[in-house]
């Protein structure tokens, strides 16, 4: 099993423009978006020095979606 690192990246400094997606998936009814990519630059500093990051996997999701349900959850305890 690969071993996962979670970062939390501000998106404003990743550039996709040389990224090959290689998978991605969208479960619609839980507003999950998740796609994987060879690689992204991240901006390090202003000038716009940075560097490449590897085969990155991206998941956004809706957070009031999972905090509803999970409050539906609680309430049926």
């Amino acid at each position: 099993m690969k071993d996962k690192s979670y970062l939390s990246l501000d998106l404003d400094k990743i550039s996709f423009a040389d990224s090959t997606v290689l998978e991605y998936s969208i479960n619609l009814s839980k507003k999950i978006l998740k796609f994987k990519v060879d690689s992204v630059f991240y901006e390090l500093d202003a000038d716009g020095s940075g560097g490449l990051i590897g085969e990155v996997e991206f998941c956004f999701l809706n957070r009031r979606y999972f905090q509803q349900k999970q409050k539906q959850r609680m309430e049926l305890k």
